[in-house]
């Protein structure tokens, strides 16, 4: 793996409080691709996978959606994938991660990977344990610290709705089968996770837009500690990108846009379940 003095010293300082961005996810896209080795470059790739899930989504239903440029692969490129598991038994192409011909294969046999998970998170399942496996220990335990906030958020909104918590979460590690089984306010995981307690005193937020902020929060400090000692590295590299993806997501909303969205996924949930009166 490289070391990136140059590409590092002349970023842009950013903040999570930044307001505007003069630099973008899609700036730093380009300028990545012409300077990382290729197998720095398969790791900064992970992170954009997240585009592609999507991408490849929105293709699996409609072959003439509109895509995210911030994605690795063309229109083309998955088009082509597309055929291939149509085509062959046994699909390979190295070009593409493995659990895409995974997912490609069930949607066009009609076949759930999960019956109790969403499209979406029956891909954003396969895509955080591929990730998870990353040659990169940083950027694993990345993907894995995501993996379980987002299950352990999951678990406890089940709680509040009185649902099983077996269909929200995802993958097969040993903290998803812990969250799985425990019906304790910590979830079986005191003294596994560092970061426990300060996902369960966010739960207690009650405004979904300072809720989201906190996590991001988190995460932004989680990326900082983790590189603390990377100053040149790929790692400092991969977190710059998280942190600019958080900005950017941040700047498109604002207080009201976040409560519009919050209020439609409660009128969308009150339509499937009661939900206490005072949620």
């Amino acid at each position: 793996m490289g070391t990136y003095y140059c590409l590092i010293a002349g970023l842009p300082e950013i903040s999570l409080e930044d307001k505007k961005v003069s630099y973008t996810v899609s700036n730093f896209k380009l300028e990545l691709d012409e300077a990382l080795s290729k197998e720095d470059r398969d790791l900064i790739d992970l992170f954009f996978l997240y585009y592609d899930n999507t991408n490849l989504l929105r293709l699996l239903r409609n072959p003439e959606a509109l895509l995210d440029t911030r994605g690795k692969y063309t229109a083309d490129e998955l088009a082509e994938l597309i055929a291939l598991v149509k085509e062959t038994e046994t699909p390979v192409d190295k070009r593409f991660p493995s659990y895409f011909f995974t997912f490609v294969a069930a949607i066009l046999e009609e076949r759930s990977l999960n019956e109790m998970l969403s499209l979406e998170d029956q891909l954003a399942s396969l895509y955080y344990e591929y990730a998870a496996k990353a040659s990169n220990t940083f950027i694993a335990e990345w993907f894995e610290m995501n993996l379980n906030v987002n299950n352990i958020l999951s678990a406890i909104a089940c709680r509040k709705l009185n649902r099983d918590a077996q269909s929200a979460i995802l993958g097969n590690s040993e903290v998803s089968e812990t969250i799985r089984q425990s019906a304790q306010r910590d979830l079986g995981l005191t003294g596994q996770l560092d970061y426990l307690e300060a996902i369960l005193r966010i739960t207690d937020e009650k405004d979904l837009y300072n809720k989201e902020q906190k996590l991001d929060l988190l995460r932004w400090r989680w990326l900082e500690e983790h590189t603390f000692f990377h100053y040149f590295t790929i790692e400092r590299i991969f977190a710059y990108l998280v942190q600019l993806d958080m900005i950017e997501r941040w700047i498109s909303l604002n207080p009201e846009e976040g409560e519009r969205i919050f209020r439609s996924i409660i009128d969308k949930l009150k339509k499937e379940v009661k939900l206490p009166e005072n949620f």
